[in-house]
């Protein structure tokens, strides 16, 4: 199948309801998304992978819609080979994120990031934040680590990488306070020492806590606690 052919069948998934869903969500974006439901298009790439050359289709980038860019992180997500290999396509993936959506739904999607090879996919995250990486490429990192980081052996080392990231994007400051908020709920206490260290931007600081005190994980004396530490 050709790119265009794969196109065509993506149109026919289109959902208009979901299409008109998706618009809300995602701002600036109505004419690249065809709206399509997730699982159906995480089963479309199930399928597709068994009738394409995946690694043809990985190495042309001639992506324009939202589900494409989607797409191209599912089937790299599914890759089997030279685990180099795999990080080289997350690396081209990475590039491509240019929403919200299309980073957090594919950033969960990397089993990699889950296994023996921990250390070594640790180290490729931090590579992707060398040379000038882009605002979705920061937020896909710090998404990524506190996904499959936040463990008791990479937690402290994830936390510092997360909260050293420096820019004042909505998309960034908004993971990172994301961040803020999953490591209250899995390690209370680092999370505290963060928070009362007060050497985040503020907006940050104040966005971790709310997330925090909205979370069904977090008991009411320790949100009490967290409200205290409001920068005002």
């Amino acid at each position: 199948m050709t790119r265009l052919e794969i196109r065509e069948e993506l149109f026919k998934l289109k959902d208009e309801n979901y299409k008109i869903f998706s618009e809300k969500m995602i701002p600036n974006h109505n004419d690249k998304i065809i709206g399509i439901r997730l699982p159906i298009l995480k089963k479309f790439a199930r399928e597709i992978s068994k009738k394409i050359d995946v690694f043809d289709y990985l190495d042309n980038e001639e992506i324009y819609y939202h589900e494409e860019i989607l797409l191209y992180g599912f089937l790299t997500s599914m890759l089997k080979c030279d685990i180099d290999k795999i990080y080289h396509y997350i690396e081209k993936f990475s590039r491509l994120i240019d929403n919200w959506a299309n980073c957090d739904c594919i950033a969960g999607a990397y089993k990699i990031f889950n296994n023996k090879n921990k250390d070594k996919s640790f180290d490729f995250l931090l590579k992707l934040l060398e040379n000038n990486p882009t605002v979705y490429q920061k937020r896909f990192v710090i998404v990524v680590l506190f996904k499959y980081y936040f463990t008791s052996d990479y937690i402290e080392k994830a936390c510092d990488i997360i909260f050293s990231i420096i820019d004042n994007d909505y998309y960034v400051k908004m993971a990172q306070a994301w961040a803020l908020c999953e490591v209250l709920t899995k390690n209370y206490d680092i999370g505290l020492e963060i928070v009362k260290s007060r050497k985040l931007d503020s907006f940050v600081h104040n966005k971790g806590i709310q997330k925090a005190r909205e979370s069904y994980r977090i008991d009411k004396d320790k949100k009490n606690e967290l409200d205290s530490h409001k920068i005002k």
